[in-house]
């Protein structure tokens, strides 16, 4: 996923992914698996938005800092509301 990245493959550093865990049922974020570069960076954002109660389709239109790491974030929320559109 990190190579979907623009700021990761400019800085050379697109191995790894961010998988979030959502609450079956709902879009209420639970936790999140980064392996990444910069991993420490990406989970002080999810710990922030953990902590606000944010769920993924209030990330998903979140505006994010172009370009940056955590855009990876922003492009995990919003293939988790893609395919939720598109199962109904």
């Amino acid at each position: 996923m990190m190579e979907d990245v623009d700021r990761a493959i400019v800085d050379e550093e697109d191995l790894g992914f961010i998988k979030i865990h959502i609450q079956d049922g709902t879009d209420r974020i639970i936790g999140a698996t980064i392996v990444a570069e910069r991993a420490s960076e990406l989970i002080n954002e999810m710990s922030v938005i953990m902590h606000a109660g944010i769920g993924m389709k209030a990330l998903a239109e979140t505006i994010h800092t172009y370009p940056a790491q955590s855009e990876g974030i922003m492009l995990a929320a919003l293939e988790f509301v893609r395919q939720k559109s598109a199962a109904g």
